[in-house]
This record gives C-alpha cells, structure tokens and sequence, in this order.
C-alpha cells in the first residue's frame, strides 16, 4: 500500500521447492542485469502499456479511486494529479530505468523470504 514514508521494492516468484535455490540465484542474476543494462525499448513499452491498462482499470472502481485522490491530497499533489498517471507513465525512459535501477538494486543489500507449504504430518 502506498503510504506517506516511503517503502521497499517487492519481487514475488512462486515455485516448487526443490527450485527455490534456482530462483533466487535467477532472480538475483536478473536484478544485476536490470542495473547493467537496463531494458529494452520493448520491454519498456510493454510495462508502461501494462501499468497504464491496469491504471485504468483500478479507477473505475470508485473506492480505488478516492483511495487515490485521498493520498495524492494528502501528499499535496492536489486530488487531480491522477489524472497525470498516464503522461508520467510515458514520459519515463530507458535511461530513467538504468537510473533507477543502479540507485536501489546496485550494491544494496537484499533480504530474500522463503515460505515453504506446512510439512504434512506422518
């Protein structure tokens, strides 16, 4: 949930148990790429369409919305900067993402999370 302080960066990955080690060592590699070499004009594109259909699905929903101009008058951005999302969305670039990427991912630590099923009793 966004909130007033700032949060951290989730990444969630589902998989069978004997794959956890496999998944992390994947994931970890993935993140040092995203830091070395940021995206690709594609995958870029497809993120900023995906988020932005989400977007405009979310604020269809009337409590989603005044969730939303609840927080952005909140934070002083005034109840209609949601309707900038979309603009802000475009605007980011390739190099806004290898930015980002090198400030949060590069040589910060990681806390990874392994919650395995209950073990059945015999």
């Amino acid at each position: 949930m966004l909130g007033i302080e700032p949060g951290y960066f989730v990444f969630y990955v589902g998989t069978a148990p004997d794959q956890v080690d496999t998944c992390i060592r994947e994931f970890s590699a993935e993140l040092d790429r995203l830091v070395r070499d940021g995206l690709t004009e594609e995958d870029l594109a497809r993120a900023k369409n995906d988020l932005i259909g989400q977007q405009r699905i979310k604020f269809q929903n009337n409590a989603d919305l005044s969730f939303a101009v609840g927080l952005d008058e909140l934070y002083g951005l005034g109840y209609k900067h949601f309707l900038t999302t979309e603009e802000r969305y475009r605007a980011v670039t390739l190099a806004d993402i290898k930015r980002v990427a090198g400030q949060y991912f590069a040589g910060r630590p990681r806390a990874v999370v392994v919650v395995h099923p209950p073990r059945k009793e015999k």
